[in-house]
């Protein structure tokens, strides 16, 4: 038998329906640019300002504790702190008669004096809170009365499940037609001032009636006259 010659030998030829493999394209990678970067990065700096900046506003109200954001709160800062105990009504009412006794029986020609000491109306005013927040859940922390010559100031913490309202307000006392009506000058929540109407309707709607005008008489006497003087009130009162 001849041998077969090598260039005699036939190349390989793929199975009829195998189709060649191709090769598979590589992915794409998207490119970020340095400015997409940085408005990405701006953007997350001011969702960061924005947030502090609303933590920072509430925590100058007081109403609750942010961690760091509540060392910039200071809160309503009274003239001076008032050391009183809690009188109720009737006694209240009681020393304000035995003074004007006292001015009667010393032939004193009217209008007659009645002083109050801060110490005084702090004590009937803190009895006058806890009759008003019997029963409604909210806690009144050292509230007082600071009186000067300009205007009486009233300030306080009151708490409600767990919220501090840290108050002030400043106001002035008239008396028109033996009837006491209260100005207000100012009045702030934690460190910031709040619209005075609002703040009138607020405390009318705690106290549960119209703050507008109050009437006070000692049995034939009636007030005429409110003088505010260094750290005390000066009531004025004639015979009707």
């Amino acid at each position: 038998m001849p041998n077969a010659s090598p260039s005699s030998e036939q190349p390989v030829v793929p199975a009829t329906g195998q189709a060649a493999q191709k090769p598979s394209p590589k992915p794409v990678r998207p490119k970020v640019g340095r400015a997409a970067l940085a408005c990405l990065g701006y953007a997350l700096l001011f969702i960061i300002a924005f947030a502090v900046l609303v933590a920072v506003l509430i925590a100058k109200t007081g109403i609750v504790t942010i961690p760091l954001a509540s060392r910039l709160y200071h809160g309503p800062q009274p003239p001076r702190a008032v050391t009183a105990e809690t009188v109720d009504a009737k006694k209240f009412y009681d020393s304000l008669s035995r003074q004007l006794t006292a001015e009667v029986r010393a032939g004193k020609k009217p209008p007659y004096r009645v002083t109050l000491g801060e110490a005084e109306l702090t004590g009937a005013l803190r009895g006058a809170i806890e009759n008003a927040l019997d029963g409604a859940g909210v806690t009144a922390e050292l509230p007082q009365i600071a009186v000067t010559p300009d205007y009486m100031e009233f300030s306080g913490r009151f708490i409600k499940s767990g919220l501090r309202f840290d108050t002030l307000a400043r106001f002035r006392p008239q008396v028109r037609d033996g009837e006491v009506t209260f100005d207000l000058a100012r009045v702030e929540l934690g460190d910031f001032a709040i619209p005075t109407s609002t703040a009138r309707s607020l405390t009318g709607l705690l106290a549960g009636r119209d703050l507008g005008a109050w009437r006070l008489e000692i049995g034939q006497a009636g007030l005429t006259e409110i003088r505010l003087l260094d750290g005390k009130v000066e009531l004025l009162m004639t015979s009707k």
